[in-house]
């Protein structure tokens, strides 16, 4: 998690915290990176951490994460609250809340998913989303949520059952019944709920509005994309250190972002050379994520699976393939997630290889289609011709387990087929490669 010194909102004074006051945050984060890594790849990767006096607990724009240490010191919260703390701020990250408050806001109504229209109340609004995030942390047992006192004898955070159990419900649900629970003077007042952008809403932060450049980025650049691929990298990570704890509703959001349509440990079962035994930890290798962190590095071993040796990739990057872009990086996504093989390399082809890529971790898979995206595309858009990446993988000496082409099949095949299995993953119906297996997946 990036670490703010200066000043990241008007009128918002930030401060350099003590090593006492830093010290239960950063442990709150060390415990989800040790019980629910995904939340804390989030944190680490997407967030800012910003230390400041001008919110009265905690605070996020869905960008950053504004804390006041001193109060979260006096409320004496433990490890577990200030990690369900973290949880909860980057669940409204990962569900983009915030940006679709600003966008409603702005509108003046919201659209439920019944159809039915209603006005938008913003601190109600905040209330529903919150209900539903703090059900989903506490059912997937994400640290602890903080509980009521003597001081706070409604509790620190918004928990009802009636509202949200687990976490499945939409905010939008939520918001239906919490309107329908207003007096008549109230829903026609129209701030008769009261609150607004920055004020308390019965939770342990407050939700701060997003800059209107964040704002236009995700409903017209490509902010949401960045948004979704990183939290596919957390999830697929999770995955590989067998942390898959994650709420209901965010497997079913996964599920719409980037999940592989092919079933990659079924298809390469009987082709891919395994190996017995659980997971372990290689030392001759150390786990970039620790070791790059950049508030504490740690020097510690890579976590590897008994999966596949070498695993070749090579995408067709030829014109009529450009729109499978995103489709081509989720089956990546999927056989480095599912078959965690020793090497994977990504050649990127049209009639030439343009690019090598040789892929270590499942989190490269994010940089390297953020870095895709904002070089304008991996090269080529021309013609199609496989042959290239045959030639390339011999040329570099390479004796691969298997080798993935990701294609429209629109292409030259090589005139004999490698001694290497081959798997054509082809975006073309009712058409199949010469030599090795052909699986159609859906764009």
């Amino acid at each position: 998690m990036n670490i703010m010194y200066k000043p990241a909102r008007a009128g918002m004074p930030l401060y350099n915290p003590s090593p006492a006051q830093e010290k239960p945050i950063r442990e709150g984060l060390s415990f989800l990176s040790m019980t629910a890594c995904f939340w804390s790849n989030i944190l680490y990767s997407e967030l800012a951490l910003v230390y400041t006096k001008a919110v009265p607990l905690a605070a996020t724009d869905s960008y950053r994460i504004f804390i006041n240490a001193d109060e979260v010191i006096r409320r004496g919260w433990t490890v577990e609250n200030i990690a369900f703390l973290h949880g909860h701020e980057a669940y409204h990250y990962i569900r983009g809340d915030l940006i679709m408050h600003a966008y409603w806001s702005e509108i003046g109504e919201v659209t439920l998913t019944s159809g039915r229209k209603l006005p938008y109340r913003h601190r109600l609004m905040n209330a529903a989303a919150d209900y539903v995030i703090n059900a989903g942390l506490i059912h997937a047992g994400i640290g602890t949520m903080p509980p009521a006192t003597k001081e706070f004898p409604k509790g620190q955070g918004l928990f009802d059952p009636k509202y949200s159990a687990d976490g499945m419900n939409s905010s939008l649900d939520v918001y239906e019944m919490l309107w329908d629970e207003l007096s008549k003077e109230e829903q026609e007042g129209g701030n008769g709920e009261g609150g607004g952008w920055g004020d308390g809403h019965g939770n342990f932060d407050i939700h701060l509005k997003p800059s209107d450049e964040q704002v236009e980025d995700e409903v017209y650049g490509n902010g949401k994309q960045k948004r979704e691929l990183a939290v596919v990298a957390a999830a697929i990570a999770a995955e590989a250190a067998q942390q898959g704890t994650m709420p209901g509703f965010l497997k079913r959001i996964l599920d719409n972002i980037m999940q592989p349509k092919v079933r990659w440990e079924d298809q390469l079962e009987a082709s891919v050379n395994r190996c017995s035994g659980s997971p372990g930890h290689d030392w001759a290798k150390f786990n970039k994520r620790m070791i790059c962190r950049p508030d504490r590095p740690i020097s510690f071993a890579r976590r590897v699976a008994k999966g596949a040796g070498t695993i070749v990739i090579g995408a067709d990057t030829s014109g009529s393939t450009v729109m499978a872009l995103d489709r081509f990086f989720a089956e990546m996504g999927g056989i480095a997630g599912h078959l965690q093989p020793r090497d994977l390399y990504v050649m990127w082809c049209d009639t030439e290889v343009h690019r090598v890529d040789h892929i270590e971790d499942p989190q490269d898979l994010v940089d390297l289609h953020r870095r895709i995206n904002e070089s304008g595309g991996p090269g080529g858009g021309g013609g199609s011709d496989m042959r290239p990446i045959f030639n390339k993988i011999a040329e570099m000496g390479l004796d691969p387990d298997m080798l993935v082409v990701l294609t429209d099949l629109h292409v030259t095949f090589p005139a004999e087929a490698p001694r290497y299995e081959t798997i054509w993953c082809s975006t073309t119906k009712k058409k199949t490669a010469p030599f090795g297996k052909t699986i159609h997946v859906e764009l």
